[in-house]
């Protein structure tokens, strides 16, 4: 009840503080000591639960990244600003889910070395920058790296 309005006196309109808010909520089914879902999947699986539940919220990295996505990016305003722009937030979102993903289980298609270790946070932040030419080398670092890391593992 008040998160929203505190997001709109932040310059958030008012369905991406809602939207917000609603995909926030949606984490406690990961993230322990509730992760409903985790727990649930342990059960089915014979598997330890909190362990799985730990697992279940490293991989549920995108829960906690599209948020911010949504308050800075023009990830919900199709009609303001065209598909071109929408598309390109996505996809950085994308490249910036998976980068780190791979930096939390330090495993792409092989286990990543330490120069890789690295480079992955570096890639995150190069496409949070603002300035497109951070975000093109950003993704073009992340792309050379699972590339590279394709290679290794083949």
């Amino acid at each position: 009840v008040m998160t929203g309005p505190a997001l709109q006196e932040l310059g958030l309109a008012l369905i991406t503080a809602h939207m917000i808010i609603f995909w926030l909520a949606q984490t406690s089914n990961v993230t322990p000591p509730i992760a409903l879902a985790a727990f649930a999947g342990a059960g089915v699986a014979g598997a330890p639960p909190m362990k799985t539940a730990v697992e279940a919220f490293k991989l549920s990295n995108g829960l906690f990244v599209i948020p911010l996505l949504m308050a800075y990016t023009p990830l919900l305003f199709i009609d303001e600003l065209g598909w071109f722009d929408v598309a390109g937030a996505a996809a950085g979102g994308f490249v910036i889910i998976v980068m780190l993903a791979v930096f939390l289980e330090r495993f792409a298609f092989c286990r990543l070395n330490r120069l890789e270790l690295v480079l992955v946070p570096l890639c995150i932040v190069l496409i949070i920058f603002p300035a497109s030419y951070t975000k093109l080398l950003g993704a073009a670092l992340a792309f050379g790296l699972m590339l590279l890391n394709w290679k290794r593992a083949t």
